[in-house]
C-alpha cells in the first residue's frame, strides 16, 4: 500500500477521496434505527458474516438484503445455505422468508460507477429499505 501512495497523484487521491457533490442525503426519509424495516448486508457467506445474519434474523423483524456472489438468485441462496451448515447456523424458514438475495450480477451492474449504482440502488433497494440520514 505505501508504494502505491508514494506512485500515486497526490491530487487525484483527494479528488477521489471526496464524494460528488451532487450525492447529498436531501430527500432521503430519516432511518428508524431501533425498528428497521431493511438490512443491506454483505459479507453474509463469511465467518463474521453468517452470525451477524443470523443475529439480524433473530433480533430483528427487518428483511435483510445480502449481497451474495451467484449467478442467479437460487445459486446464491444455495451458497448462502451452504455457509450457514458449515457454520452450524440453523436455517429456517425465518430465514428464507426474509432473507432476500441480490446476486453477483445485480453487483456487477453496480460496479460501472458510483452513480449508476446510486440509480440502480434506489429503484431496487430504496422502496424497501428505511436509509439513514445523518
Amino acid at each position: 500500500m505505501r508504494a502505491f501512495l508514494e506512485r500515486a497523484n497526490p491530487q487525484l487521491l483527494v479528488n477521489e477521496s471526496q464524494l460528488d457533490p451532487a450525492i447529498t442525503p436531501q430527500g432521503l426519509p430519516m432511518a428508524d434505527i431501533f425498528n428497521p424495516s431493511g438490512i443491506f448486508l454483505t459479507g453474509a457467506t463469511g465467518y463474521l458474516g453468517i452470525f451477524l445474519l443470523e443475529q439480524l434474523i433473530q433480533e430483528t423483524k427487518a428483511n435483510v438484503y445480502c449481497l451474495v456472489r451467484g449467478a442467479n438468485e437460487q445459486e446464491s441462496r444455495t451458497r448462502l445455505k451452504q455457509t450457514a451448515d458449515i457454520f452450524k447456523v440453523k436455517w429456517t424458514a425465518e430465514f428464507d422468508r426474509r432473507v432476500k438475495l441480490m446476486p453477483e450480477t445485480w453487483a456487477s451492474r453496480c460496479s460501472a460507477s458510483l452513480r449508476s449504482s446510486l440509480t440502480i440502488w434506489q429503484r431496487t433497494l430504496m422502496p424497501s429499505i428505511t436509509m439513514a440520514r445523518w
